[in-house]
């Protein structure tokens, strides 16, 4: 009877152990989950981390382009204007020249920077002398302007 009793205490104490193995080897993984869990939640936050500042960066490219246009915007708007300005101060002293000679001289200087602006190969028709009235060319020129846009 003592053997039967110290083999079944010696079964007992093994049934612990292995019951106290199995609990430690359970808690083992819970801790190896518990680690990944917070490895991942990690990961998680340094790839938000990262997309926000991808989306900071973006925010800021477009921005200061936003930016740069206005400004390039801002500057033709005022080159323009103070070109208008020295246009209409040119005119209003070429129509203040009460000299023949010198009007002549600037309607020729006229006439040059046109043909200049447009090329030399480009032909000038006087409308004028060939008898076209005003309201007609309008018509011609707006119908070839129409047949150029198809």
């Amino acid at each position: 009877m003592d053997k039967l009793t110290k083999r079944a205490l010696q079964a007992q104490v093994e049934a612990a152990n292995v019951n106290r193995e199995n609990s430690n080897k359970v808690k083992q993984e819970e801790g190896v989950l518990s680690v990944a869990r917070i490895k991942a939640q990690s990961r998680d936050a340094e790839a938000d981390s990262e997309a926000y500042s991808i989306i900071a960066a973006a925010k800021a490219v477009t921005e200061r382009t936003r930016i740069e246009a206005e400004a390039k915007a801002h500057a033709t708007r005022l080159a323009t204007e103070a070109e208008a300005a020295a246009v209409r101060i040119m005119a209003r002293a070429n129509a203040d020249v009460e000299d023949e000679y010198a009007q002549e001289m600037g309607r020729w200087c006229q006439e040059i920077s046109r043909v200049a602006a447009f090329g030399n190969k480009t032909v000038f028709v006087p409308t004028e002398a060939m008898g076209v009235a005003g309201p007609t060319l309008a018509g011609l020129v707006a119908g070839i302007g129409a047949d150029l846009r198809k």
